[in-house]
This record gives C-alpha cells, structure tokens and sequence, in this order.
C-alpha cells in the first residue's frame, strides 16, 4: 500500500523535474554573480540525458572557459570537479583523475577567493 502511494504521488515529481534552459540561459547572459553563472551552467549540464555528449562537453568548456577568464577559482574547481565526476560515472576514470587531482593540487596550493 505504501509503495503504491509513493508510485502514485512521488514518481511523477521526480520524473517531471526538468531543468528550465532558457532561465538558465537568462541567468548567464544577465548575472553578475560568477557564482550564479557557473551554478546555471551545471544546471544546464546536469539537464542533458547521458547520450548528449557534445551538448555536455560543450557546456563544460564554456563554464571551465568563462571561470578561467574571470580567474575565478572556487568556479574553476567547482566545474573542474563536477566533470570528473561526470566522467567517473561514464567509466573514463584515466581522465576523471587528472581533473579531480588537478582540484585537489589548486585547492592545496591556495586559498580560492
């Protein structure tokens, strides 16, 4: 009965959470909080199904390029981390550890602003 309960209510919550992309997108063009710019462009990142690999590569360089350029370090790492992440999950663990060590090596190296 329970689980009938959590099919009937809770499923359909779960499975219609869907990334806005075109809020996001706002977000990025009109934000100047780097915070909020790398957060929307994971958002996006974190919207795309597994299969859209270029469509996540793409958003991947875009926020790892807009974080280097504004030298903006937590968002350097933040981006940098959730790709190796993303990579560890997908099973290319040789490049997933050369992100994940380059985080470890800039967080021991100084302090992000």
């Amino acid at each position: 009965m329970l689980k009938t309960l959590y099919i009937l209510f809770v499923s359909p919550i779960l499975l219609f959470q869907q990334v806005n992309f075109n809020k996001e997108r706002a977000l990025i063009e009109s934000s100047k909080n780097d915070s909020i710019i790398i957060d929307a462009y994971l958002k996006i990142i974190k919207g795309f199904t597994p299969n859209q690999t270029d469509s996540i590569n793409n958003y991947f360089n875009k926020a790892s390029q807009y974080a280097t350029d504004k030298k903006y370090g937590r968002g350097i790492n933040l981006v940098k981390a959730t790709r190796g992440n993303y990579l560890v999950k997908h099973g290319q663990l040789s490049m997933a550890e050369t992100f994940l060590t380059d985080v470890v090596n800039n967080s021991n190296e100084k302090k992000l602003k």
